[in-house]
């Protein structure tokens, strides 16, 4: 059963590669914080739904993949639930469908966070992201995607803002 979608190659994430570099989430409940810095997409003021972990910034994929829409780190969204397992499919360079819910509301107050074990494709290649639920939605870490979809996200101290550049290349 489709959820949130649809995926035209479900064929071709049988044999898909796993890429390992790019992290796990720890097994333990933690607290969330929302995120206190300012976001800024290509120059623009974006306020999203994101919460720091033990010192990392965590996004909704869902949020990012709208932010992101029309850019050329753009990327589709596809959930999928067979009853058995629940697997989001990344398409990267397709536009980003909207469902509902993008980009609504911003986190107040401590959360607590439990760590997901998503079964999570980028073009077809299993990868691993350190993510977490927080009241029922999912948050990503916001380098593993940056490093995932090769989009640079830099730290301004000055102006306390998290900048993310589609035009440059992810580089830690």
């Amino acid at each position: 059963e489709v959820i949130l979608g649809s995926v035209e190659s479900i064929g071709e994430i049988a044999g898909a590669e796993v890429i390992k570099d790019i992290g796990v989430s720890a097994a333990k409940t933690v607290r969330a914080v929302p995120t206190a810095s300012a976001v800024v997409v290509n120059g623009e003021k974006v306020d999203f739904d994101s919460y720091t972990i033990d010192g990392s910034n965590y996004f909704k994929l869902r949020d990012l993949a709208s932010a992101l829409s029309g850019t050329e780190k753009q990327f589709e969204v596809y959930w999928q639930d067979n009853g058995k397992d629940t697997t989001i499919t990344l398409t990267s360079g397709r536009t980003y469908t909207a469902v509902g819910g993008e980009m609504e509301g911003k986190g107040s107050g401590a959360k607590d966070a439990v760590p997901s074990a998503w079964k999570i494709y980028l073009d077809s290649k299993m990868v691993d992201f350190a993510s977490y639920t927080i009241e029922g939605s999912n948050y990503f870490n916001l380098r593993d995607l940056a490093k995932a979809l090769d989009f640079s996200v830099e730290w301004d101290s000055a102006a306390n803002a998290i900048l993310i550049n589609t035009a440059k290349g992810y580089t830690r």
